[in-house]
């Protein structure tokens, strides 16, 4: 019964932490996870890092939006498979999200010991749950379709 508590408790914490959505603002990220703590990577497409409950929040921008979300723990423990499910949620923008095993599949490789990737139904955004192998480190990274294809054609312009 205690564990069943801590379950319960874990999942309001994780909603509550991870209800940023692709498409927001840089300001409404601001809103939602307090203080920026750094800024990283390229000059023509950084990576924000924010932090909330436990949780680091890496978002790359398009056009002054919300493109690609990456979330993690800074202690590298893993998202329940219910967590995932709920960073999926708050980002469909009203669509479903689909298990996509061919795409799961086709890039196996050591770097990796797990690779789940989904795709919307709309086929506004896609996402990967990512355990890096070597490290112990568990990502979850949802992409919008626009943002990949900008990265595609190396397009970016984050703000």
């Amino acid at each position: 019964m205690k564990a069943f508590v801590f379950f319960l408790f874990v999942i309001a914490l994780l909603t509550q932490a991870v209800e940023a959505r692709l498409g927001e603002t840089f300001n409404q990220c601001i809103e939602r996870y307090g203080a920026l703590i750094r800024k990283q990577g390229r000059v023509d497409n950084p990576q924000f890092i924010f932090e909330k409950d436990g949780i680091t929040i890496g978002i790359n921008f398009l056009d002054g939006k919300a493109g690609q979300m990456s979330y993690s723990r800074a202690n590298g423990s893993p998202f329940l498979d219910s967590e995932v499910r709920q960073l999926l949620e708050v980002n469909s923008a009203g669509s479903t999200w689909q298990y996509d095993q061919p795409e799961s599949n086709r890039l196996r490789t050591t770097t990796y010991s797990k690779r789940e990737c989904f795709r919307r139904d709309d086929g506004g955004a896609f996402a990967e749950h990512l355990v890096v192998a070597q490290i112990g480190t568990h990502f979850v990274t949802v992409t919008s379709s626009e943002y990949k294809k900008a990265i595609g054609a190396k397009q970016l312009q984050g703000f």
